[in-house]
Order: structure tokens, then C-alpha cells, then sequence
């Protein structure tokens, strides 16, 4: 297991199960804590690696154009397995450290009634 993301401390941080579910989810959100001068990082459980369109690699350009585009502070991956985020003392000192590292104000997470069980774990750590 990877060791936990050190967090530049940030006013709000975003957990999402895969890439691009924090732009389909929250992005005008971000924007708009943005545009008030809050700083955002956003932390994504997973690489997207099993998703039926685009590869690692493009998931990983795209992350990052949008981490510029929204005006992240910093865009961190935990690399848990894609359709394998479980609720384990692994999984959750990852995310414990990024929190204690990051300090947020606010925390959006995902929603823990949804189809997808990624989206559910991510939820539940």
C-alpha cells in the first residue's frame, strides 16, 4: 500500500472515488469557493484504471488539466485498486494522513448511497 499523500493545509479538500468524479460532482462548487478565495485540494481514491473509456494515462492528463483549470491548490491519487476501494485499516490511514496533513475546513465527500461500490466505500472511509 501506498503511504499517505502529504497535504499542503487547505481550506477545503474533495474526495472522489475515481478521476473526473469531483468535475461531474462538485466543480461548479469549486469554482465558486475559488473565485472566494478559498483553496481547494482534491483527492481521488482510485486511477479510474477499469473504466470503459480512456486509459490511465489519458485519466491522468485529463485530472491534471482540470486540476488547472478549477485552480486546485494540489490533485492527489491514493491508488487504491478501481472497483476494489474497501474499507481497511490500509485504506483508512491513507486518508486519515491526508486529512491530518491537510487540515481542510470543509470536507465534500461522496455521497454513501450510490450504485457504484467504489462511490459507497469512498463514502463509508
Amino acid at each position: 500500500m501506498n503511504p499517505p499523500p502529504k497535504l499542503q493545509p487547505c481550506d477545503v479538500l474533495v474526495l472522489g472515488p475515481h478521476p473526473d468524479d469531483v468535475e461531474i460532482a462538485a466543480a461548479g462548487t469549486i469554482l465558486l469557493l475559488r473565485a472566494a478565495g478559498r483553496t481547494v485540494t482534491v483527492v481521488d481514491f482510485t486511477r479510474g484504471e477499469k473504466g470503459s473509456r480512456g486509459t490511465v494515462a489519458e485519466r491522468d492528463a485529463e485530472a491534471a488539466a482540470a486540476a488547472t483549470k478549477l485552480g486546485l491548490l494540489e490533485r492527489h491519487n491514493l491508488r487504491l485498486p478501481d472497483t476494489g476501494v474497501r474499507i481497511d485499516d490500509a485504506s483508512t490511514d491513507m486518508l486519515v494522513g491526508a486529512l491530518r496533513s491537510g487540515r481542510p475546513q470543509v470536507l465534500l465527500s461522496p455521497h454513501a448511497h450510490d450504485v457504484h461500490p467504489d462511490h459507497t466505500a469512498a463514502a463509508q472511509l
